[in-house]
């Protein structure tokens, strides 16, 4: 079931700096860069 905050959260790691997009895809089980992309534009 995923989160109903999952992209904000995905979003936060990424602005961070501290995660890559693949740590944070491998993390939530998001394989497409397009998804993980929109996540972090929230």
């Amino acid at each position: 079931m995923r989160h109903p905050d999952r992209d904000q959260v995905i979003a936060q790691a990424y602005l961070s700096g501290a995660y890559t997009m693949a740590e944070i895809g491998g993390h939530f089980g998001v394989h497409s860069h397009d998804d993980k992309s929109r996540s972090a534009e929230v």
